[in-house]
């Protein structure tokens, strides 16, 4: 709940098709090493 407000602020401003991969990536990531 508490990442909704860094995605709010990430789509504030225009990403690039390889940074929304990248932040997609680390967001898996970090999501599967959670658990």
């Amino acid at each position: 709940m508490g990442n909704n407000g860094g995605v709010m602020n990430l789509s504030n401003r225009v990403l690039t098709e390889e940074e929304v991969k990248r932040a997609y990536h680390i967001y898996l990531y970090a999501h599967y090493k959670r658990k």
